[in-house]
């Protein structure tokens, strides 16, 4: 399409065709989740009672638990 008309812009050359534009921002991006309530603090200080030998972070290969 460029070649035919190098006026044209490259934002307006469609790449994908219908069936694959649905495809690609329909059928593959269905990621809804449901969103837990609360503040990030109250969700790692449910983590901490949930399981609080489990390792929360991991640096320069030391690794901390939540206790």
């Amino acid at each position: 399409a460029v070649v035919l008309d190098p006026r044209l812009r490259l934002g307006d050359v469609e790449v994908a065709d219908e069936d694959e534009q649905h495809r690609v921002l329909v059928e593959w991006n269905d990621t809804a989740a449901e969103v837990p309530s609360g503040s990030v603090v109250a969700g790692f200080e449910a983590q901490v009672v949930r399981a609080p030998d489990a390792v929360a972070v991991v640096a320069d290969g030391v690794e901390v638990s939540y206790a």
